[in-house]
Formats: structure tokens, C-alpha cells, sequence
């Protein structure tokens, strides 16, 4: 292959997006290319296109890849991280079209395109895999890691701060303790982070330059990836720290005459100035409807901005109110939305909406309502706008959304003064300070001085131009000192220290801030269901309706792409079992806390940790990260957008979900998500325990062979059976249909893309409903011969029940695999021969345990004939079924102790073996990779009571070896060895490199086990 260069990116950037890069953007990249690093700041204004780093980035990873791999700089996995999620989303939809383009030069053979010579560059990174995958880390839940299953594939993804922070600091929100470490490792090395608009930041800022401080020789004897970069890119960068030597880069002469540069730096964008008749929030709204039909008289489209999302709501709803009467559209985008939910809008708008678009004449008028997740990076452009005040930087950035290229050429707005906020007496804004009051003062100033009944100009190169004074930029907080003794806190995670440095502090800055909680809302869960949990939790009584819901859920369990980030405080009011209150919310991520009472007792909720959930009723049982399951019937939303006193029931969107995030068709039978006639005809298992599996399966071939010419269920069938067309780019589209009249869950004509759907499209999820009988039981089901539906298929999971899968696999075949998929990966890394032969040792022998014949019994659903048939040792079994219950039943049956972990037997088994250990050059890391494999050990065994011990033994094949051990060796004990062993490895490699070597045999023990289902 030949070697990219420089030269070729202009080519690259034209295939991709139409149109050549700017000079400063062909210039950044041959800059870094030769210096072999990125430069520190980007300091170019907005519109002229900052987000075309991830670009540039991505191309430097492509050329780079030609190098020998110790003499390579450029990291895997590129982040695009900023403070406001509608960029977020924009940024990672950039991401996927970049991930698709390469994938399908690779799969058509388009090789002597540049676009195709990048795809197989990168792909050559992970040993001719995926060329690229795409991320988008803004919230969601533990299985939302796509990005995270290879640590030699190149990644280009977009996050907020509490999302790759979180991660970071080895405490991922949303993210289970056992996998908190494969994010911490995978981050902590080998990343580049853009930080976006780093003015909003700043203490991440900071913090990555501590992290990149203890991660140097100081802190650790052996370096066994590439450290981290970053890069700061702003309009607005801020003061430099003392004795900073930031590379800063800019734009030079040549961009400045570029012709597209010029006009969008110089467009004009005339500003007027109104203050509220009074401090009330109806006349703030009154004041914002009369700005915003005064500029459709004149305009197209006009973007309406506030820094709370009440006020978005409450000026929507009352422009809304004569919207048809008058002749114009009105939409609300908040960050406070479903990503479905945004999608759905913001695609529905786009044409009217977005930068590029042609404006004609005969478009119909639009408001586009917002809070202040579009100021920075989101690609909208208005005609007009009317704004609430906030920080100068802050209205600098929301009218970089005016007139964004400068074609419009008549574009005007409108500031907005709430009396009371910029008053002498006004307190200090949540999220602006006094910046907010002081921003107005020197406008009024600004504009009491101009001459000939001229405007203020929001116009870049004017604003350039303003003589702008110091403290009229929003709060920028600093991070705390971090402190070895922190990071030695975080980087326990299995288990977790009682008490843990909280690490919002390094993310927001010092002072108290709102912390988000996901929301799920469902409509297959009841408020009842919930109600009688907690009252059989409080009676100690065992909960069967709890099992019955989780195994529900486990079917379809909830996805990044239905969830809702509300600040903490706010959940608890909506939840207030006596009185719901409403707490102001804004758009910005970590803002100080607005407080409201705390109430004692909240309507029952789901707090999701998969096997581990509960129902939750008291409000000091909630933490920050937390995803809680809802029922539908709660409400909360309204126009989309969080909305705490609105009772409507909401859309379920977990059907949906399960494809966008996993790729995987879902149809919940469940009468509460169907139409009435619809549900009416589902087939419920009959109350006879004594009727067979084969019955209730027959009942649903049946039910689904008469439903397939309903218009409400044969679109779905449709898409499961693969009866869709197929792009060239193997990319399948999804057509719209509704497949759910009156359900709630219609799905508004979005065009859903999944990759390598043929493949995924064919399983199937199925539900029974189960009326008349407490709980409801789940089942997977083959649907029919012929049918195209194939057998369900389990996602891995890092818990015991990740050895049921699909089929048999034999131990000695998966340990060789692991073995050798670690190896690869290492290869890959370039790590040096005596890691990689650790890491295959360790993939030899992770599953010793697996031999306890108890743990062999459970493989085969607690059935001793089978066992005694089967003859060979097992890694995997197809049985018990699925769900928990049976599981569960299958390990009592087994006698094998709950909570035992299998992992701590093989630690022992090899621990044991002496003489094979003291031919290894890195015992010490062996065991501990084994101990560690399931996120255990980090840095103690857990502690279980085996009853009845049992002898242990095996001997792997094509090894002249014998592994031993007694079952009630399980390293529990403190001066076991497991914690002293943590911590020399810790000293070592240092805190993020041992995750990194983790993450190796972790990711590598995944992604054999896939294989392994779906084989």
C-alpha cells in the first residue's frame, strides 16, 4: 500500500464533503504532520469550520498508519468533546458519515480513491477490521460501548464532558463498576481530545493536564501506550495559565481573503437592545412573542434563545398558541430531549434550517425555540434571532447561528433584558454570574455611543473589533489539585472504596453542581408493579414481580437513544410522592446546583443495574449516573422536551431503541404497547405450569402468521426478514411505516440505519404477554422454518450468565481463542514479546475455574444425565434459556454458591503451579490480568462462603500441564496476594496503564464470546 501524504487531503476532504478544506485546515495538518503532534489551540473564529478537526485528525491517524508502529504518534481514538449535546449529536453524526464513507469504499472495492486508500490505512490499524467507528458518548446506559470493543480500532466520536470525564476518572456514568476500568485504560492512552469551545471546560481542561503529568516517568516505570493529547479549539480560549507554552494556531492572510472566509466574518448582523416592562415571567414571554412575530414579518426563519428550559417551553407554547392562524410553523430543540425524539425534529426542519440551504420565497415561516445547547457547533443558521442576555461570550456564540455563512445578508436580532436579572439588586445567574448583568451594562454603554442611528453588530470581524473589558465572559471555575492519593481512589473499582473522591469536582470546578440522572420511560412497567416491589422489600418477602419485570426488560434493556439527562434535583421534585415541584433546569452541563427542598418519599422507579436493580422510594437512595425505569405513565415530557408538570403518558421508545444502539429488531408483545384490537390477539401463556415450551411457541407462530398481513404488524415482519432494499453501500434503509397505531411508538418516518444488517436484522425478540397472572414470564423463541427469523441471540455480559449463549462452546476452544485474540490485539499495539506472551497465557487459562464441577453441572441447566453425556468440559452452553429465572433455578439445582466468581479459581489453579510459573518472565501480571478478567481484583477478591468445597482440576490440551486448586480458594482474604499484586502492577505500569493491559484480555475474551453466539 502506498503511504498517504499531505497532499492528498485536499482530494480526501473533497470526496467526503464536496467541496475542498479552507487553507488553515490543509495548513493544521501538514503543521502536524511534520512536527509530529497537534498544536495546542485553535483559535479561529465560528463558521469557518472547527469541527473539520475530526477530519484532519482522522486523515493524520491514515497517514501515520504507514509508519513502523513504535515510530507512530497519532492517536486511535479521536474525541470531539464539548459541553452542549446538540453538538454532541451533530459532531457524532459527522463521525458516522465518515464511518460509512470508509466502509463502503472498503466493501466495494474502491481502493484507488483517496476516500478508499484512508479506509484501508486505518483498517490495516486493527488488522484489517473496520476502517473507523463512530461515537457518541451523551448519556445512556451501561451497553452503549461500540467504541470500546477493540483497543486497536481506530475510534472518531463526539462527547460531552461528564460522559468522556466520568470514563476517564474510572467512575463512567451510566457505565457498570466492572467495565469502569476498560474505559478508564482505553481513554487514559492512545486518545486525542478536541475540546470544543473550551471556554465552557475549563476544568477538564486542567484536568487532563494533571492526568497528563501523572502519567510521565515519575509516575510510572513502564510505559506500555501512547499517552494522551489534546487540543483546545475556541474563539473565545481564554487566558493562558502561568508559564503556559501553548502552541497557539490560527488564521493567517491567506484564509482571511479567502472569498467564503470573507464573507462569513464579515457579514453584517445589526442588534437591538429590550428590556421587560417587569420581572415577571409572563412578561418575559409576552416580550419575546412580539420580538419574534415582528421578525417574521420580515423573515424566514427566526431562532428563538433562553437560558432555561421553562422559558423554551413556555415560549413555545404561547407562540404556538396562533402559529396556524398566522401562518407559520414553531418547533422546540432543547438538550433536555430524547436523542430520538431531537433526531426525529431536527430532520423533520432540516431544510428550513440548516447552514447551506436554499432559501426560497413561498417557504413556509419558522421559530425554532432553543435553550442554549445551540450556541456553539451546531450547523443551524437563521435569518433572525431573538436572544435571552447571558455572558458576552455566550451571545457571541448564539450569533455565530445568525446569517452562519453569510448569504442571507439581511439578517437582525434582538437582545432580551429580564428586568430583574440586570438590576442592581439581581442576584448572580446559576450559570452566567454577573457576567450576565455586566454583559448588559456595557451593550446599553455600547449603544448609547453610536452615531446616525446606528446598530450594535454582532458581526464577527466587528465584535473583533469592541473594546470588550474584562469580566464579561461567563464563570470559568478551576479544577482542583488532583492528588495521587485521588487517583489511587478511582482506580479501585471492583470493588469500590466505601468512599470515593467526587469526581465532579475535576470535571465542573469546585463548587456544588447539577448532577444528571438518565430517564427510560416504558410502557410494558406499571406504577403498581413497582408499588408492590417496594412493599414485599420492606416486608423482606421474595419479590417475584421484580424477577418477572427484570427478565422483561433484560429483553430489550434500556438504550442511549430513548434516555433523558435530567439534573438530579429536578427528578427528585418530578418524583415528589406528595408534592411535584418544578426546579429550573438549564442546558449546561455542571452548572452550580438550583436547589429545591429534598423530598423524603418519590413515586417508585426502576433504578437499572441489570441482575443488581431496584425498585427505589427515597429520594437519598438516587445518586448522580444513575438510569432509572419509569413508567410510561408518569409523563414528564411535552413538545419533546423535559417538562415536569405534563401528565400525558410518553412514547416508548425501547422497541426503536434496541436497533439504533444495538442494531437489533425488538417487538415487545406486551398488551400496554399496542393498540387495543391489536393486543387483544397476542397470545398469553395459558396458567397451567404444566403446559409445554412447544405450546407457547406454537401460539406465537401462530399469532405471527395471522398478524403478517395487519398493516400494523407486517411492516415489522418485513424489516425482520430482511424484505428491505439494500443500498449499495450495504447500508439497509428502513422505510417509514407505523408499525403500532395508537401505541404511542410510531416512529415518524425516520430513516433508521444499522451496520452490517443482514446479519443482525434476523433476530428476534419476543415477550409473551402474561394477563391474569402476577409478573410475566419471558421466552425466546425459533419463529418457523422459512420464516427468516432466527434463534435470539444474548449480548455478552461481564457476569456468570455470559456463559449462556447460543450453542456449546468446549473450554479448551475458547481459551485458545481468547489466547490468541489477546496476542493479536497486543501485536497490533506493539507492545513488546514478554506482554504479548503474558497476554496469551492469560487468554489460555482465564477459565480454569470453569472446570468446578458444579460450575459444568449449571452449564447444563443443573441436569446430571446431560452432563454426564456431554463428556467434555464446557465454556458455553445454550442452556438454561434466557431469562433469569431459569438461570437461576439451573444454578440451585447445580449447587453452585451465588456470587462465586470462577475467575478467582483460575487465579488460585494458576497461583498453584509453581514450577510453570517460574518459567514466566511476567507472573505477576498474568495472575493478575486472570483475576481481573470480569473487573474484579481492582484490588480485592469478593468475598463468598463456599459451603461445600469442591476439588478443581484441569489440564488444558496441547499443554503438558495440570491446574489444581480447592474451590474454597477463592483470594477473599486480605493477605491473599490479589491487593498487594494490584498495586505493584499499579506502581508499574501506572494507574491508566494496568486498565490498558486489562482492557487487552477483557475486550479480547469479548469479542471471542460474540463469535461464539453467533457462530
Amino acid at each position: 500500500m502506498i503511504p498517504l501524504s499531505a497532499d492528498e487531503f485536499a482530494a480526501f476532504h473533497e470526496e467526503v464533503h464536496g467541496y475542498p478544506p479552507f487553507p488553515w485546515q490543509d495548513r493544521i495538518l501538514r503543521w502536524a504532520l511534520q512536527n509530529r503532534r497537534f498544536p495546542d489551540l485553535v483559535d479561529v473564529p465560528t463558521g469557518v469550520g472547527k469541527t473539520t478537526l475530526m477530519d484532519v485528525s482522522l486523515f493524520a491517524l491514515a497517514v501515520d498508519a504507514s509508519n513502523p508502529t513504535k515510530h507512530r504518534w497519532v492517536p486511535r481514538r479521536i474525541f470531539l468533546v464539548v459541553d452542549r449535546r446538540i453538538i454532541v449529536d451533530q459532531a457524532g453524526h459527522r463521525a458516522l458519515k465518515l464511518s460509512r464513507l470508509l466502509e463502503r469504499a472498503m466493501s466495494n472495492g474502491e481502493r484507488s480513491s483517496t476516500v478508499g486508500r484512508v479506509a484501508l490505512a486505518l483498517s490495516s490499524l486493527s488488522g484489517g477490521g473496520e476502517p473507523l467507528t463512530a461515537a457518541i458518548l451523551r448519556g445512556g446506559t451501561l451497553r452503549d460501548d461500540n467504541w470500546a470493543r477493540r483497543p486497536d480500532q481506530p475510534v472518531l466520536g463526539a462527547s460531552t464532558v461528564d460522559q468522556v470525564g466520568s470514563r476517564l476518572l474510572f467512575s463512567g456514568y451510566g457505565v457498570g463498576g466492572r467495565s469502569a476500568s476498560i474505559h478508564a485504560g482505553l481513554l487514559g492512552h492512545d486518545t486525542l481530545f478536541l475540546l470544543d469551545e473550551v471556554h465552557l471546560s475549563q476544568p477538564f481542561r486542567e484536568t487532563l493536564g494533571q492526568l497528563r503529568h501523572y502519567s510521565g516517568h515519575l509516575w510510572r516505570r513502564e510505559q506500555v501506550a501512547p499517552p494522551t493529547q489534546s487540543v483546545e479549539l475556541s474563539a473565545t480560549p481564554g487566558e493562558d495559565p502561568v508559564g503556559s507554552d501553548r502552541k497557539g494556531f490560527g488564521l493567517d492572510e491567506q484564509d482571511l481573503g479567502h472569498p467564503l472566509i470573507q464573507k462569513r466574518i464579515q457579514a453584517p448582523k445589526p442588534v437591538e437592545l429590550a428590556l421587560t416592562s417587569s420581572g415577571t415571567q409572563k412578561a418575559f414571554v409576552r416580550e419575546f412573542v412580539k420580538r419574534s412575530r415582528e421578525l417574521l414579518k420580515r423573515h424566514k426563519t427566526v431562532g428563538v434563545v433562553v437560558n432555561r428550559v421553562a422559558s423554551a417551553r413556555a415560549i413555545c407554547g404561547a407562540l404556538h398558541e396562533h402559529a396556524e392562524s398566522r401562518g407559520y410553523d414553531v418547533v422546540l430543540v432543547t438538550g433536555r430531549m430524547r436523542a430520538l425524539d431531537r433526531q426525529d425534529l431536527l430532520d423533520a426542519i432540516a431544510p428550513r434550517i440548516y447552514a447551506g440551504r436554499t432559501r426560497l420565497r413561498d417557504d413556509r415561516p419558522l421559530v425554532l425555540v432553543a435553550t442554549q445547547c445551540i450556541e456553539a457547533g451546531a450547523d443551524l443558521d437563521f435569518d433572525a434571532m431573538v436572544t435571552e442576555c447571558a455572558s458576552f461570550d455566550a451571545l457571541r456564540q448564539r450569533f455565530g447561528r445568525l446569517d452562519r455563512l453569510g448569504e442571507y445578508g439581511q439578517a437582525e436580532g434582538v437582545v432580551v433584558a429580564r428586568k430583574t436579572d440586570v438590576s442592581a439588586s439581581g442576584g448572580d445567574d446559576p450559570i452566567y454570574g454577573d457576567s450576565l448583568r455586566d454583559t448588559w451594562s456595557w451593550l446599553v454603554e455600547q449603544e448609547a455611543g453610536l452615531k446616525d442611528d446606528r446598530s450594535l453588530d454582532f458581526g464577527i470581524q466587528a465584535v473583533a473589533a469592541y473594546p470588550v473589558p474584562p469580566g464579561l465572559s461567563a464563570p470559568a471555575p478551576s479544577a482542583p489539585v488532583m492528588l495521587p492519593a485521588h487517583l489511587d481512589a478511582w482506580a479501585q473499582t471492583g470493588p469500590e472504596p466505601a468512599v470515593q473522591p467526587d469526581i465532579s469536582l475535576w470535571l465542573h470546578g469546585p463548587e456544588e453542581r447539577a448532577k444528571d440522572i438518565q430517564l427510560v420511560w416504558r410502557s410494558d412497567i406499571s406504577e403498581e408493579e413497582l408499588e408492590h416491589e417496594a412493599r414485599a422489600r420492606e416486608a423482606a418477602t421474595r419479590h417475584a414481580r421484580l424477577a418477572g419485570l427484570l427478565d422483561r426488560l433484560s429483553l430489550a434493556p434500556p438504550a442511549s437513544p430513548e434516555t433523558l439527562a435530567v439534573p438530579l434535583s429536578a427528578v427528585r421534585g418530578w418524583l415528589d410522592n406528595e408534592d411535584r415541584t418544578e426546579t429550573p433546569v438549564s442546558d449546561v452541563e455542571g452548572i452550580r446546583e438550583e436547589t429545591t427542598r429534598r423530598p423524603q418519599q418519590l413515586r417508585p422507579v426502576l433504578a437499572w443495574e441489570g441482575d443488581h436493580s431496584r425498585v427505589i422510594t427515597r429520594s437519598q437512595d438516587l445518586r448522580p449516573g444513575m438510569t432509572l425505569v419509569v413508567p410510561a405513565t408518569y409523563g414528564g415530557l411535552s413538545m419533546g422536551s423535559w417538562d415536569p408538570v405534563a401528565e400525558e403518558p410518553v412514547a416508548d421508545l425501547g422497541d426503536r431503541s434496541q436497533l439504533v444502539a444495538r442494531g437489533r429488531v425488538a417487538l415487545r408483545l406486551h398488551p400496554a404497547l399496542f393498540s387495543d384490537d391489536v393486543s387483544s390477539s397476542i397470545p398469553s401463556p395459558k396458567p397451567d405450569e404444566t403446559r409445554s415450551r412447544a405450546e407457547d411457541l406454537e401460539d406465537i407462530r401462530r399469532w405471527l402468521a395471522t398478524a403478517a398481513n395487519r398493516e400494523d404488524v407486517a411492516p415489522w415482519l418485513k424489516v425482520v426478514r430482511g424484505e428491505v432494499d439494500a443500498a449499495g453501500d450495504q447500508d439497509v434503509v428502513l422505510r417509514t411505516f407505523r408499525p403500532l397505531p395508537g401505541s404511542g411508538r410510531e416512529w415518524w418516518g425516520i430513516a433508521l440505519r444499522t451496520r452490517r444488517p443482514l446479519r443482525l436484522l434476523r433476530e428476534l425478540r419476543v415477550l409473551e404477554a402474561a394477563r391474569g397472572r402476577e409478573g410475566a414470564r419471558t421466552g425466546e423463541y425459533e419463529v418457523g422454518e422459512g420464516s427468516g427469523l432466527e434463534h435470539f441471540v444474548a449480548d455478552f455480559d461481564a457476569g456468570e450468565h455470559s456463559s449462556f449463549v447460543a450453542r456449546d462452546v468446549e473450554l479448551d476452544d475458547h481459551l485458545e481463542a481468547v489466547g490468541t485474540q489477546a496476542r493479536e490485539f497486543a501485536r497490533e499495539l506493539g507492545l513488546p514479546e514478554r506482554l504479548r506472551n503474558a497476554l496469551w497465557w492469560a487468554g489460555r487459562l482465564h477459565d480454569l475455574g470453569k472446570a468446578d464441577p458444579r460450575f459444568q453441572l449449571w452449564l447444563h441447566g443443573g441436569d446430571e444425565i446431560e452432563l454426564a453425556a456431554g463428556g467434555r468440559y464446557l465454556a458455553k452452553s445454550p442452556l438454561p434459556s434466557q431469562d433469569g429465572a431459569s438461570r437461576r433455578a439451573a444454578r440451585e439445582r447445580a449447587g453452585y454458591p451465588a456470587g462465586l466468581r470462577h475467575e478467582m479459581a483460575s487465579t488460585a489453579m494458576v497461583a498453584g503451579a509453581e514450577t510453570f510459573l517460574s518459567r514466566l518472565e511476567e507472573s505477576d501480571l498474568l495472575l493478575h490480568l486472570i483475576s481481573s478478567h470480569h473487573g474484579w481484583g481492582r484490588p480485592f477478591a469478593p468475598a463468598v462462603l463456599d459451603e461445600n468445597p469442591t476439588d478443581i482440576s484441569f489440564s488444558p490440551a496441547d499443554e503438558r500441564l495440570d491446574f489444581h486448586c480447592s474451590s474454597s480458594d477463592t483470594l477473599a482474604a486480605a493477605d491473599s496476594g490479589i491487593a498487594e499484586r494490584f498495586w505493584r502492577l499499579t506502581q508499574r505500569f501506572g494507574w491508566h496503564g494496568l486498565a490498558f493491559l486489562e482492557a487487552i484480555l477483557r475486550l479480547a475474551d469479548h469479542r471471542v464470546s460474540e463469535a461464539e453466539e453467533k457462530a
